[in-house]
């Protein structure tokens, strides 16, 4: 029997400078990619790593979150969702 719990890991990604390692969460063989940022004015600029990530695993990770001093989830894009961390 698997266990309900949620298991947080780190995949390593890539840019274009150096390598970067995205963390996500995983559950059932799905992941659930995070970034992680100051901002309270969130861009799609900020979820570009999350982009990448979500481009190089389509089935396992559909959709991915920037949590961020945002106040309030916002959309942006299709598979990124801001959210604020108090949501958490």
């Amino acid at each position: 029997m698997k266990s309900p719990c949620l298991r947080v890991s780190v995949v390593s990604g890539y840019n274009h400078l150096t390598p970067r390692r995205t963390p996500k969460i995983e559950q059932d063989g799905r992941y659930t990619p995070i970034e992680v940022k100051w901002t309270d004015h969130p861009s799609r600029a900020d979820a570009r790593h999350l982009l990448t990530f979500l481009d190089e695993h389509p089935r396992a990770a559909p959709h991915g979150f920037v949590i961020c001093r945002t106040p309030a989830p916002l959309a942006l894009e299709k598979r990124v969702t801001a959210l604020p961390w108090f949501c958490l």
